[in-house]
């Protein structure tokens, strides 16, 4: 069990929803306590790496020295779905798998060995992914002892080759979560978050000076000095820490960043749902009532939160937080509502 699950919220709206919708849900099996930490600095964007030493302070300024033997679970979860409009409200991190829970509730779920496995320090990881290409990722590049070299953040095909050759291999490496101590995270705490004053990712931003050759050029990429000098303060502290890989095999990293991902990964014959929803008899519907649902071979829908009477599918299609008496015909679309207050069905 985790000590603390963190979510984080772009803003102090976004905070009550998250906290609304965690009313709903039963979390004590995974964690002590679970809280909402929002970014302060309205109208900056300090994107994940700056919610990193945010949320790091925060909990500092609760706990104080007793922070450091607790074991954390850092979500970020604040920001809108561009690609996923329908959960941008909710979040990712609250989006309706089939059988009605919740990626956060899957998330904890496969994450649950690890809270009892590590030692006291921060995961950090993304509201999106459930742990396949290395170009959309950061890489890792080990060396033949397996040590890690250095961190290639979304590396296009010639960088790859750079490192690997003209034949690439055909499996990469790649970043999902990772942990670090309470002795680097209290040096981030410190010595970062009064220069967070733009944005920054937790990944990139982060990882570029680890391993036996850090990409310290890194650095002085873009115009912006005040980002060069945080990037610079973050390598301090960071370069040479011992920077260990784990392998954890193949099909370990599912992404959820797109409507056709989400199809992809809830489709019946995927990896994810034989992993995580195979004891589902219905893997469409979530929450809702359809009195009659017709689907021409090859399509794929998701329904959640409706109450609906006669639908037909074609293509692609989600359909959230729709009441209707009508008749619909879909052909790859995505229908959502969205109010001024969250609705649930339970």
């Amino acid at each position: 069990m985790w000590d603390i699950v963190v979510l984080t919220a772009g803003n102090v709206k976004q905070k009550a929803d998250f906290e609304l919708y965690l009313k709903s849900l039963d979390l004590s099996q995974y964690a002590g306590e679970v809280t909402v930490i929002a970014d302060d600095l309205e109208g900056v964007k300090i994107g994940s790496g700056g919610s990193t030493v945010h949320v790091i302070w925060n909990l500092y300024k609760k706990y104080g020295g007793n922070l450091v033997a607790k074991r954390i679970l850092l979500i970020h979860s604040g920001g809108l779905s561009t690609r996923m409009p329908h959960i941008s409200a909710r979040g990712k991190i609250f989006t309706q798998l089939p059988g009605s829970k919740t990626m956060l509730e899957a998330k904890l779920a496969s994450y649950r060995e690890l809270s009892t496995a590590i030692r006291a320090g921060v995961v950090i990881t993304a509201s999106d992914v459930i742990e396949d290409i290395a170009k959309n990722h950061g890489v890792y590049v080990m060396d033949p002892r397996g040590h890690l070299r250095t961190v290639l953040q979304k590396p296009d095909e010639d960088a790859l080759q750079t490192y690997f050759g003209q034949h690439l291999p055909q499996k990469f490496l790649t970043d999902s979560f990772y942990w670090i101590s309470w002795d680097i995270a209290l040096k981030l705490k410190d010595l970062a978050r009064k220069n967070m004053n733009f944005e920054v990712c937790c990944y990139g931003d982060f990882m570029f000076c680890l391993g036996t050759c850090p990409n310290e050029d890194y650095i002085f990429e873009g115009t912006n000095q005040a980002r060069r000098t945080l990037r610079q303060i973050i390598c301090n502290v960071l370069k040479g820490s011992a920077a260990k890989v784990v392998n954890m095999g193949e099909d370990s990293f599912f992404h959820f960043g797109t409507a056709t991902e989400f199809l992809d990964h809830i489709d019946k014959n995927s990896i994810f749902y034989q992993k995580f929803l195979g004891t589902l008899i219905e893997n469409r519907f979530a929450n809702s009532s359809i009195q009659n649902l017709t689907m021409t071979p090859g399509s794929r829908v998701f329904i959640e939160n409706c109450q609906l009477m006669d639908v037909e599918v074609t293509g692609d299609c989600i359909i959230s937080g729709v009441t209707t008496t009508e008749k619909l015909v879909l052909d790859n679309t995505l229908l959502f509502t969205m109010g001024k207050r969250m609705v649930f069905f339970f």
